[in-house]
């Protein structure tokens, strides 16, 4: 350990520090910010055979979280997930109600945000099962004044099914 480095083992409340002398955790790992390196705590998975874990949270207490992230400053992520393979996947999400769920409640926040840099990628890609939006969906416009709002040219390849027609210019 480097000169700047304490691990601290407080019996009364059975909490392990590493990186402060006051943990609040069970294990309480910090990593300040003249720290080199890249992560407080880093897991690795190196099975090549079923499935391993490089770090495993799991909850079955009521609104629990197995694994959660919490952003706090400017530009910081809470979860981060990274894919360096054509066939790997940065962030997988699978359950019997919601796989991945995302929230925001800013008037100005995303729940689910994606983004590619590629100008042939998906920056969200659904595949199968049914897609529903309870409110606006805007094509090319962040204000979407109606269910289905483009700002643009739009093309139907098959056929466009519309109970009513109504044309106008606005």
């Amino acid at each position: 350990f480097g000169d700047e480095t304490w691990i601290t083992f407080e019996n009364a409340t059975k909490r392990v520090g590493i990186g402060t002398l006051a943990p609040t955790e069970k294990l309480h790992v910090v990593l300040n910010e003249t720290s080199e390196g890249l992560s407080a705590v880093r897991g690795v998975a190196a099975s090549t055979a079923g499935s391993a874990y490089g770090v495993y949270g799991q909850s079955a207490g009521f609104k629990g979280r197995g694994v959660m992230g919490e952003a706090t400053g400017t530009s910081s992520i809470g979860v981060m997930g990274l894919a360096t393979n054509s066939s790997s996947t940065g962030v997988w999400g699978e359950g019997s109600n919601q796989g991945v769920y995302g929230k925001s409640d800013l008037s100005t926040g995303k729940g689910v945000f994606g983004q590619v840099t590629s100008p042939t990628g998906y920056s969200g890609y659904f595949d199968g099962g049914k897609f529903y939006i309870s409110g606006n969906t805007g094509i090319g416009t962040t204000s979407p004044a109606k269910k289905l709002h483009v700002y643009g040219s739009a093309q139907v390849k098959d056929t466009l099914f519309a109970s009513v027609v109504k044309i106008t210019n606005s």
